[in-house]
């Protein structure tokens, strides 16, 4: 059996403007989880029990004809499946039956929280079906993988890839976007995923980043989800982005010389800048979905008390968040939080799991296949 925890994602400061070649932003893995259990099975049978939801799907190699059900998440499932099908039919793998056993904490419930589940659904599954098939991959192969599965479907090909980045690499990350128009046109010319995930992307660069130990980080959830593929579909070709990108990545920088430094009125100073920028963005569009009167009232008790605070993601609804170097102030934000009807989250960022490093490694790619 094979066991993964794949993180969720937060995303700091760099929205809209990250779904861009080249532009950057700051994202983090936190401590809460999807988990992949995968055993295998004596045929081409791959069964499928979310136990987060309580329902199980059996669906089979290699066409995968499959009895999921239609919405979104079931779909993103069939088609990384897909993907993984031809990922190993490259390295001439024959395809085993599984048995993958979901469960998630990326969930209030039935209800989402906006902490990435898609993008930790893509790499669980890939971590989960490669190493059972006898393959470990790096992290930035997971997250190249990822990619090229989230771009080549229907459903998810809009986002920054973001939390693919999140929950591949796990931590706080500083993440530069890849040119998504020459992965496109890599994938139009039927380039094997094999060559896709070994080979270097322009634009795209991943880093970690350090986190001041005094900082305290604190999430709340709106109790309202968020549709983020269709709110970026509906601004994404707004011209008003050109001038969110021109100022987003000077602010990226600043919080990264301030967390390195451990400056946190920098930091504050440029990260309230970064929700400004998004804000004016979104009212130049005469976008009415960003910040909700929960999200505003979020912000506002936790600034009252002196910390800095935003929107995480794309807004509408889900989470914002609070940075404060002042310990004695998170009950206050909490309770401040909790009286207006917002639900604290108790996250920090997620560990870091070693990279591979065996001898046999691919540049950027795969690793030795264990038999």
């Amino acid at each position: 059996m094979i066991t993964v925890n794949v993180p969720g994602k937060l995303f700091i400061a760099g929205e809209f403007s990250i779904t861009q070649p080249g532009q950057t932003a700051i994202l983090a893995g936190i401590n809460r989880f999807l988990k992949i259990q995968a055993t295998v099975r004596d045929d081409q049978v791959i069964m499928i029990d979310d136990q987060s939801f309580n329902q199980t799907y059996c669906t089979t190699w290699p066409r995968l004809q499959a009895t999921l059900p239609t919405n979104d998440d079931w779909h993103l499932l069939e088609h990384t499946l897909k993907m993984l099908a031809l990922w190993l039919t490259e390295h001439h793998i024959p395809l085993v039956g599984l048995k993958l056993t979901l469960t998630s904490t990326l969930n209030n419930g039935t209800h989402k929280l906006g902490l990435g589940s898609s993008g930790a659904l893509i790499v669980a599954l890939i971590r989960a079906v490669t190493q059972i098939h006898g393959f470990t991959l790096t992290k930035m192969a997971v997250f190249k993988l990822g990619v090229l599965t989230a771009l080549s479907s229907a459903i998810f090909k809009v986002g920054s890839m973001g939390d693919l980045a999140a929950a591949a690499f796990g931590g706080l990350l500083h993440y530069q976007r890849f040119d998504h128009h020459w992965v496109l046109a890599q994938l139009a010319q039927a380039r094997p995923l094999t060559e896709l995930t070994a080979t270097s992307w322009p634009t795209l660069n991943i880093e970690r980043l350090p986190w001041p130990t005094n900082w305290q980080f604190l999430v709340g959830w709106t109790g309202t989800p968020a549709n983020t593929q269709q709110i970026l579909q509906q601004l994404m070709s707004q011209t008003a982005q050109a001038q969110l990108m021109a100022v987003t990545p000077p602010l990226i920088q600043q919080m990264r010389t301030a967390l390195t430094t451990q400056n946190f009125p920098q930091f504050a100073t440029a990260l309230r800048a970064n929700q400004t920028a998004i804000q004016t963005y979104m009212d130049t569009i005469g976008a009415q979905v960003y910040q909700t009167p929960t999200l505003t009232a979020l912000i506002t008790e936790a600034e009252q008390l002196g910390a800095v605070a935003k929107i995480s993601g794309a807004g509408g609804g889900d989470n914002g968040f609070a940075i404060t170097p002042d310990a004695a102030q998170i009950k206050t934000i909490w309770t401040r939080w909790q009286a207006v009807g917002i639900e604290p989250l108790t996250l920090s960022f997620s560990p870091i799991e070693p990279e591979i490093t065996k001898i046999g490694d691919f540049k950027d790619g795969i690793t030795t296949r264990t038999s």
